[in-house]
Protein backbone atom coordinates (compact mmCIF):
# COMPACT_ATOMS: atom_id res chain seq x y z
CA UNK A 1 0.00 0.00 0.00
CA UNK A 2 1.83 3.18 -1.07
CA UNK A 3 2.03 5.38 1.82
CA UNK A 4 0.09 8.91 2.65
CA UNK A 5 3.13 10.68 1.80
CA UNK A 6 3.20 9.31 -1.69
CA UNK A 7 -0.38 10.87 -2.37
CA UNK A 8 -0.24 13.99 -4.70
CA UNK A 9 -3.68 15.09 -5.14
CA UNK A 10 -7.41 13.99 -4.06
CA UNK A 11 -9.16 12.85 -7.61
CA UNK A 12 -13.28 13.69 -7.42
CA UNK A 13 -15.05 11.47 -9.56
CA UNK A 14 -18.93 11.40 -10.13
CA UNK A 15 -20.71 9.81 -7.78
CA UNK A 16 -21.52 5.99 -8.21
CA UNK A 17 -19.19 5.63 -11.17
CA UNK A 18 -16.96 2.71 -8.65
CA UNK A 19 -19.01 1.57 -6.16
CA UNK A 20 -20.61 -0.94 -8.40
CA UNK A 21 -17.64 -2.51 -9.74
CA UNK A 22 -16.86 -6.24 -8.62
CA UNK A 23 -13.85 -7.04 -6.98
CA UNK A 24 -11.67 -10.59 -7.22
CA UNK A 25 -9.24 -9.61 -4.52
CA UNK A 26 -6.37 -11.42 -2.37
CA UNK A 27 -7.69 -12.33 1.51
CA UNK A 28 -4.35 -10.09 2.03
CA UNK A 29 -5.71 -6.97 0.74
CA UNK A 30 -8.78 -6.65 2.31
CA UNK A 31 -7.76 -4.23 4.76
CA UNK A 32 -6.06 -1.92 1.54
CA UNK A 33 -7.71 1.18 -0.13
CA UNK A 34 -9.20 -0.09 -3.28
CA UNK A 35 -8.61 2.54 -5.29
CA UNK A 36 -5.79 4.48 -6.36
CA UNK A 37 -5.00 6.48 -9.32
CA UNK A 38 -1.67 7.06 -11.21
CA UNK A 39 -0.63 9.48 -14.21
CA UNK A 40 1.19 7.37 -16.39
CA UNK A 41 5.03 8.38 -17.38
CA UNK A 42 5.68 8.08 -21.65
CA UNK A 43 7.55 4.87 -20.15
CA UNK A 44 4.59 3.51 -18.89
CA UNK A 45 2.77 4.20 -20.90
CA UNK A 46 4.73 2.54 -23.86
CA UNK A 47 3.10 -0.20 -25.61
CA UNK A 48 -0.34 0.21 -24.65
CA UNK A 49 -1.23 2.98 -26.80
CA UNK A 50 -4.12 4.30 -27.86
CA UNK A 51 -5.89 2.77 -24.86
CA UNK A 52 -3.21 4.40 -22.25
CA UNK A 53 -1.78 7.34 -23.82
CA UNK A 54 1.50 9.30 -21.73
CA UNK A 55 -0.02 11.95 -19.16
CA UNK A 56 -3.11 9.27 -18.81
CA UNK A 57 -4.75 9.33 -15.35
CA UNK A 58 -5.61 5.17 -14.58
CA UNK A 59 -7.50 4.51 -11.28
CA UNK A 60 -6.52 0.73 -10.12
CA UNK A 61 -8.80 -1.38 -8.48
CA UNK A 62 -6.77 -2.87 -5.77
CA UNK A 63 -9.02 -5.50 -4.88
CA UNK A 64 -9.11 -7.02 -8.45
CA UNK A 65 -5.92 -8.63 -8.62
CA UNK A 66 -6.68 -11.65 -10.25
CA UNK A 67 -5.37 -12.59 -13.91
CA UNK A 68 -8.87 -13.50 -15.07
CA UNK A 69 -10.84 -10.65 -17.13
CA UNK A 70 -13.24 -8.25 -15.91
CA UNK A 71 -15.74 -8.49 -18.86
CA UNK A 72 -14.58 -11.53 -21.33
CA UNK A 73 -13.83 -12.02 -23.66
CA UNK A 74 -12.72 -8.22 -23.58
CA UNK A 75 -9.42 -8.37 -21.74
CA UNK A 76 -8.73 -6.38 -18.85
CA UNK A 77 -5.60 -3.86 -18.61
CA UNK A 78 -3.35 -4.43 -15.40
CA UNK A 79 -0.79 -2.36 -12.95
CA UNK A 80 2.21 -5.04 -12.40
CA UNK A 81 4.66 -4.94 -10.49
CA UNK A 82 7.78 -5.79 -11.92
CA UNK A 83 10.66 -5.18 -10.18
CA UNK A 84 10.57 -1.84 -8.52
CA UNK A 85 8.38 -0.55 -11.48
CA UNK A 86 5.06 -0.51 -12.52
CA UNK A 87 4.05 -1.69 -15.77
CA UNK A 88 0.45 -1.48 -17.47
CA UNK A 89 -0.04 -4.49 -19.28
CA UNK A 90 -3.00 -6.65 -20.49
CA UNK A 91 -2.41 -10.10 -18.38
CA UNK A 92 -3.16 -13.87 -18.17
CA UNK A 93 -2.00 -16.51 -16.11
CA UNK A 94 -0.42 -20.09 -17.53
CA UNK A 95 2.10 -22.52 -16.23
CA UNK A 96 3.13 -20.62 -13.05
CA UNK A 97 3.85 -17.93 -15.48
CA UNK A 98 2.62 -14.40 -15.66
CA UNK A 99 2.17 -13.11 -19.56
CA UNK A 100 2.46 -9.85 -20.34
CA UNK A 101 1.16 -8.24 -23.36
CA UNK A 102 1.21 -4.96 -24.68
CA UNK A 103 -1.37 -3.56 -26.68
CA UNK A 104 1.18 -2.07 -29.66
CA UNK A 105 2.30 -5.35 -31.26
CA UNK A 106 6.08 -3.83 -32.01
CA UNK A 107 6.43 -4.27 -27.95
CA UNK A 108 7.52 -7.86 -26.94
CA UNK A 109 5.36 -9.80 -24.84
CA UNK A 110 7.09 -10.37 -21.43
CA UNK A 111 6.64 -13.84 -19.80
CA UNK A 112 7.19 -13.72 -15.26
CA UNK A 113 8.19 -16.79 -14.04
CA UNK A 114 6.32 -16.98 -10.19
CA UNK A 115 8.24 -18.29 -7.53
CA UNK A 116 7.31 -21.65 -5.45
CA UNK A 117 5.22 -19.58 -3.17
CA UNK A 118 4.38 -16.69 -5.42
CA UNK A 119 0.31 -16.44 -6.53
CA UNK A 120 -0.53 -13.96 -9.63
CA UNK A 121 -1.94 -11.55 -6.86
CA UNK A 122 1.49 -10.83 -5.39
CA UNK A 123 2.68 -9.07 -8.81
CA UNK A 124 -0.62 -8.19 -10.17
CA UNK A 125 -1.50 -4.50 -8.18
CA UNK A 126 -4.86 -4.17 -9.89
CA UNK A 127 -7.30 -3.53 -12.94
CA UNK A 128 -7.46 -0.66 -14.36
CA UNK A 129 -10.96 0.47 -13.93
CA UNK A 130 -11.18 3.83 -15.53
CA UNK A 131 -8.85 6.24 -17.36
CA UNK A 132 -8.80 9.89 -17.72
CA UNK A 133 -6.92 11.07 -20.53
CA UNK A 134 -6.17 14.43 -21.95
CA UNK A 135 -7.05 14.92 -25.48
CA UNK A 136 -4.65 16.13 -27.46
Amino acid sequence: MPPNSATLDLVQLPLGILEQMRSRRATSRRRWTRFVAVRLTRQQAAGMQPVLPPETLAVIDRHYNSPVAYQPPQPSVFAVRVGNALQFRLAEFENNRLILRPIELNYPVQLLALGPHEMPSDILVGRVCLIVAPIP
